[in-house]
């Protein structure tokens, strides 16, 4: 069994109670004032904990996971910092581009969901399905074709604080409402009628 302790500013939660101590399977600690527990989740073979400090500009998290099996502390911390080094990278960018195949005709990538997840601004190509589940303008921003793209790139960077709220009420849509618990949950319901 290895235990990592990892420790990003990328973004935070804001939770009504939160938690400030944490004990499971022998790991236990006391969260710092101004934090609390976001998340917990066991895996069966390993657990993991966030621990978010509160306001979106001044973030933090720090996320203790423990594994109990056959991969390397190594390979593990290599996942996880070429994940989260992408992260990085969306949040603190000032416009994050998703250019989608013109043969992906319906869905909404995953890169999408992971920039508005981390409080990025994301300006994407028009796709429908963002529509169902996300307010154009309010959340993101979509453009229709070249010309479009280049006036909205240069709009955005002249306007800092409507692309940083847009950012942030992207974030507060995917927190509330994308988040993989949400979808496991939609997937158990539509395979099994849970």
């Amino acid at each position: 069994m290895f235990i990592l302790l990892t420790c990003l500013y990328l973004t935070a939660c804001k939770s009504e109670t939160p938690p400030t101590e944490f004990s499971r399977n022998g790991v236990s600690f006391t969260v710092p004032k101004g934090w609390s527990i976001s998340e917990e989740e066991d895996y069966g073979t390993g657990y993991y904990v966030s621990i978010e400090k509160e306001g979106f500009s001044e973030s933090g998290i720090f996320m203790v996971t423990w594994v109990e099996g056959d991969i390397s502390p190594e390979e593990f911390m290599e996942l996880l910092y070429s994940y989260y080094e992408y992260l990085a990278v969306y949040k603190n960018s000032k416009i994050n581009l998703n250019i989608s195949l013109r043969s992906i005709q319906s869905g909404i990538p995953l890169r999408a969901f992971d920039i508005m997840g981390c409080g990025g601004f994301l300006l994407t190509n028009y796709q429908g399905d963002f529509m169902e589940h996300f307010v154009p303008g309010e959340d993101f921003v979509y453009y229709e074709n070249r010309q479009d793209l280049v006036e909205k790139v240069t709009y955005y960077l002249s306007h800092e604080e409507e692309r940083k709220q847009i950012a942030q009420s992207g974030y507060e849509k995917v927190k509330q409402f994308h988040t993989y618990r949400h979808r496991v949950a939609e997937m158990l319901r539509v395979i099994g009628g849970f």
